[in-house]
């Protein structure tokens, strides 16, 4: 009777290893299919925002007419800055979503703009998309941001979000290889 128990368990646990290793196939492959379009998305979505910054609308008008472009169909309010905010984060390995959990005094409006500068958006883009009457107003935040976190006037904001993202990066790496070698 325990050598037939034993059987089983035994059984049961190659079975869970095969699941387990079927889902990090799974996980794996979809990552790989989903990481293309996602920097394309991301691409397009930053080019759209520089095109419009560059029409010459009011920060008012063209806030508007982003968030219009932007917004759900299915009548959810997903707002242009919200979209960037997502995008940024899943682009950067969960980046914003540690620098929140880091820095909480960040408000999700100087969390956005950290997001759009780790998209490669100009500075004018950003003050439009964010609704910003002067490009000042950009760098003040900016400051504000830097001020929060910490950082030292030798450290560029760019240079320190592009490090954490890479750190974040390895870590999501090193976590899927932990699981892939534990269950071959």
């Amino acid at each position: 009777m325990l050598t037939g128990l034993l059987i089983f368990v035994f059984i049961l646990i190659r079975r869970q290893r095969a699941e387990v290793r079927e889902l990090l196939e799974r996980l794996e492959a979809d990552r790989v299919r989903a990481w293309p379009a996602i920097q394309i998305l991301a691409e397009l979505m930053a080019d759209v925002a520089n095109a419009a910054a560059l029409s010459g609308d009011s920060a008012h008008l063209l806030a508007k007419r982003l968030d219009r472009i932007f917004s759900s169909d299915s009548g959810e309010a997903r707002t242009f800055k919200e979209a960037f905010f997502v995008l940024s984060d899943v682009c950067n390995a969960g980046l914003l979503t540690a620098l929140a959990g880091r820095f909480p005094d960040l408000s999700q409006t100087e969390l956005a703009i950290c997001g759009m500068i780790r998209l490669g958006l100009d500075p004018a883009c950003i003050s439009k998309v964010l609704g910003y009457d002067h490009e000042q107003t950009f760098y003040n935040r900016r400051t504000d941001i830097r001020k929060k976190m910490g950082l030292d006037r030798t450290v560029p904001l760019e240079g320190y979000l592009d490090e954490e993202s890479r750190k974040l990066q390895l870590i999501h790496e090193s976590y899927l290889e932990r699981l892939r070698e534990r269950y071959r």
